[in-house]
């Protein structure tokens, strides 16, 4: 591959950081494991970047660091910026978790200055317009047991995706109570309760979710996998997002497993389930 590019390296230094930071959060053994390991792959890879040593497209790939490619067929979907530029100057879009600006930034309403709520709902829209669709049965082939997991994860997906809707409406109604001092301050502090509660619930699924996409990955391993297509070419016409064209199933929910880390991260919503046990 040769020497590797400034951005490469930013992306590399940023997944150390986040993987250190799920690592001190993290309830889950196996997963603290996985993380040692990835975290020690990468110390190897920067070890040699910093000896001017050549990095392989192999070495580089177990990281997931996806590249963008050179003829700029990404552009639609990623907005690149000055290296000064932060998600504060580039309201358009956010970055995601290799340090892309690839998330457009969605207001749940106009008049809102709740900034966080704002950009979890952004990444729960990127979840679900660009990284659901190469999971559902239509794309990714599993046998019966893994294909019922995933409909349960499918299933918790849209009561999340309930709360996130209920709670952008009642913010619309919030704001509809403008000038109605009595009315606006008590749905206000109901608002403050649903906020908390839609943040915890989203929590639990997403931890969830990446439960289920680390059995999926490691079954892909194995030799007789239950993933029936892992090395099939996803191609969808019919979404508008092309993020994800042109790539492998494995390599899509090896992405999908780091993006909802970072997601996990974004919350900083511990797993409540495996600190009770």
């Amino acid at each position: 591959m040769g020497e590797i590019s400034k951005e490469d390296n930013e992306k590399i230094l940023a997944l150390k950081e986040r993987l250190r930071t799920t690592y001190k959060i993290s309830t889950n053994a196996e997963q603290k494991k996985r993380i040692i390991t990835h975290l020690a792959k990468i110390d190897s890879i920067l070890k040699d970047i910093s000896l001017g040593k050549d990095i392989s497209e192999d070495r580089l790939a177990e990281l997931n660091i996806k590249k963008i490619s050179q003829n700029g067929e990404n552009a639609a979907n990623i907005t690149s910026t000055s290296d000064n530029s932060s998600a504060s100057d580039n309201r358009d879009y956010l970055k995601d978790d290799i340090g892309n600006f690839a998330v457009k930034y969605v207001e749940i309403h106009g008049n809102t200055k709740d900034t966080e709520i704002n950009e979890i709902y952004s990444y729960f829209l990127f979840l679900e317009s660009v990284y659901l669709p190469p999971l559902s049965q239509i794309y990714l082939k599993m046998d019966f047991n893994f294909g019922r997991d995933r409909d349960i994860i499918f299933n918790k997906f849209d009561m999340a995706k309930h709360l996130v809707n209920s709670y952008v409406e009642d913010y619309k109604m919030l704001a509809s109570l403008v000038g109605k001092k009595e009315q606006y301050d008590s749905y206000k502090e109901r608002m403050k309760q649903q906020r908390q509660y839609l943040l915890v619930k989203l929590g639990e699924f997403l931890h969830e979710f990446d439960d289920f996409l680390l059995k999926v990955i490691d079954n892909m391993k194995t030799n007789k996998p239950n993933i029936l297509n892992p090395d099939d070419i996803y191609k969808n016409d019919f979404v508008e997002s092309k993020y994800l064209d042109g790539r492998n199933y494995r390599d899509i929910v090896k992405s999908l497993e780091s993006y909802t880390l970072f997601f996990i991260n974004i919350l900083r919503i511990p797993n409540f389930k495996k600190s009770g046990n």
